[in-house]
């Protein structure tokens, strides 16, 4: 133990004698006698240190600092000056201007929340605004737009809405109104209410409706109660669900009937002795995964995918539905009508009375099952095609053109006939779903949907989807009148009612005569009680 100690004594005066003869502090010794070598190492030293100072030493940002320094060193004749060391200032902090967040930390959040390839990029404008820009939208409301399915039109027109400015992506609570192109991260039992209203642009619960194989489910419970032929309003249809341990048996009571198709009692615009059919994942749209086929052996192999894994977003759900086989075609193309249903956050339901067709690329036959082009009218999957956009704009018709077409080729067919059958389907399929889109009665959701009818060689209309998030892209000039008035008709009957706005009048193209004022048609209301007079 006392060897230790000894050890431990001598460690210490070892390094107190390397500290004392560190190489940064000049001897002072009293028995140097070359006043000039004293005058060297001091004036070496000192400048060494003085410009490794002011490398550490910034500007101060607030008020000049009081600390002093010597830049140069003075020797008198009978004693040495020594210089005055003084440590640098502490950097000055600066404070940002947000309560919460720094600013270089909310711009790097607000942009990894944004699309930065994109003109869309809803990065905060505070950041960037000078400070009266800023003031001016205190005690305005706020809106975050997330990127996605032409999403920046949605800003636009709320940009046209004076008390309406962008909020902060790293803040989502605190903004009024939210608009998301899916629901899937949407916590709808987090959505404030009374004196913090914030909107979403989605029902919470819309998978009832928006997904092929629950619409069909709804849509047979309801019918089956208030005795009405289902077959009225949508072709045959079966439902596969692959993840059912009985799923095989599904498949087997399709195969069956498929092969007997020749005996049924078929609408005679479905069946022209080509037993053909489509199949579609139950929750994917713009066209992806979809197969037309008219044998087994196609069928199974694409069953292989399915089980497989391999298919379009790993669907496991597929709705398998009879192909008509002679719709009503233009100018010898295949085409459908999309048009737009919107329900409130009162459940009042409306329909948009200007729709569009959208049309195929190619010719019609039957003989070419696996053309994409002639048989999937969705403009996602048309505008691949070479012959895209070659007879209209965007592949899309107005209902003035088509009202033309049919007066020219078909006399006495009224397209308003067509239409009032179609919003007959409309509020069936609404009416299925009563109860089941806000179950939770949240005041605080809306929905536009788009739906999808064909229509066949006989002029009646079937309904074939409805879809949640539906394409908003102006790919056309006719879109680019209609859907803009839409949206901004749809967002005057929500978020205009709840939060009070002076508005710049939207402007258009001016492809089509629109009427002026509110375009939406009440169709029902889901929370009245009542049932369907058909």
């Amino acid at each position: 133990m006392p060897l230790l100690l000894a050890k431990n004594k001598l460690h210490r005066k070892n390094r107190l004698k390397q500290k004392s003869s560190s190489p940064l502090k000049p001897s002072l010794s009293r028995t140097s006698k070359n006043q000039k070598d004293i005058q060297k190492t001091f004036t070496s030293t000192f400048s060494c240190t003085s410009s490794s100072k002011k490398l550490y030493q910034p500007k101060p940002l607030l008020q000049k600092s009081t600390h002093t320094q010597s830049s140069t060193t003075t020797l008198g004749s009978s004693f040495l000056k020594i210089p005055n060391f003084t440590k640098p200032p502490l950097k000055t902090r600066i404070f940002s201007r947000f309560t919460k967040t720094s600013e270089l930390f909310l711009y790097k959040n607000l942009k990894s929340h944004s699309n930065t390839s994109s003109s869309s990029t809803c990065i905060d404008n505070s950041i960037i605004l000078p400070k009266a820009k800023r003031k001016e939208e205190i005690g305005k409301f706020k809106f975050l737009i997330y990127n996605g399915n032409n999403s920046e039109l949605i800003k636009n027109l709320l940009d046209l809405r004076s008390s309406w400015s962008e909020g902060y992506f790293t803040m989502p609570s605190s903004v009024n109104f939210i608009w998301m192109p899916t629901s899937q991260n949407i916590k709808f039992e987090k959505l404030k209410a009374l004196n913090n209203t914030q909107y979403v642009n989605h029902l919470e619960f819309h998978h009832e409706i928006s997904n092929k194989s629950k619409l069909f489910a709804n849509l047979t419970l309801f019918c089956a109660n208030n005795k009405i032929s289902i077959w009225d309003v949508v072709p045959m249809t079966f439902i596969i669900d692959f993840r059912s341990c009985n799923f095989n048996s599904q498949l087997h009571c399709f195969k069956l009937y498929m092969t007997n198709a020749y005996s049924k009692k078929w609408p005679p615009t479905h069946y022209v002795g080509r037993n053909v059919w489509i199949m579609k994942p139950a929750g994917l749209n713009r066209g992806r995964g979809i197969m037309v086929f008219d044998d087994i052996d196609t069928l199974e192999k694409e069953v292989k995918e399915i089980t497989s894994n391999k298919t379009p977003g790993h669907a496991t759900t597929y709705v398998i539905q009879k192909y008509i086989e002679k719709p009503l075609l233009i100018y010898n193309r295949k085409f459908d009508i999309r048009v737009w249903v919107l329900i409130t956050q009162l459940e009042n339901c409306y329909f948009f009375p200007q729709g569009y067709l959208r049309t195929s690329s190619e010719s019609f036959t039957l003989d070419s099952l696996s053309s994409k082009f002639v048989h999937l009218t969705n403009n996602a999957v048309q505008k691949d095609g070479k012959e895209y956009g070659k007879f209209e704009s965007g592949n899309q018709i107005s209902f003035k053109q088509f009202k033309k077409y049919l007066k020219t080729y078909f006399g006495n067919i009224q397209l308003s006939n067509i239409i009032s059958i179609m919003k007959t389907q409309i509020i069936i399929s609404l009416m299925a779903v009563k109860g089941k889109l806000n179950p939770h009665n949240r005041p605080n959701c809306f929905e536009i949907f788009g739906y999808d009818f064909i229509i066949d060689s006989l002029f009646k209309p079937w309904l074939i989807e409805v879809n949640t998030n539906p394409c908003i892209e102006l790919s056309s000039p006719l879109l680019e009148q209609i859907i803009p008035r839409m949206l901004d008709d749809a967002l005057e009957l929500t978020i205009d009612t709840v939060f009070p706005t002076e508005k710049t009048q939207l402007k258009t193209s001016m492809v089509l005569n629109l009427p002026q004022g509110n375009m939406w048609e009440f169709l029902v209301c889901l929370k009245e009680p009542g049932e369907l007079l058909v």
